[in-house]
């Protein structure tokens, strides 16, 4: 009976650290894919500023042409 406890006690341990190992485990998987996603958002907003830069030297661009053309009708 004693060896019986004795086992039923190690067990109990070896769960005990599987648990932990596997909440730790799964931890890390939240962590990096937290970490994935966070690196996606800050990459598109980049890609979203460059594109509204872009768009406003476009139009900058736009305005300086017509302006230029503008003057060159009058003369």
């Amino acid at each position: 009976q004693e060896v019986g406890q004795e086992k039923g006690k190690e067990q109990k341990k070896e769960d005990k650290r599987n648990k932990e190992k596997t909440r730790k485990r799964k931890e890390g998987h939240k962590q990096r894919k937290q970490t994935k996603c966070q690196n996606n958002i800050r990459e598109y907003e980049e890609i979203a500023r460059e594109k509204e830069v872009k768009r406003e030297l476009r139009k900058n661009n736009d305005k300086t042409n017509s302006r230029e053309r503008r003057k060159a009708k009058k003369k």
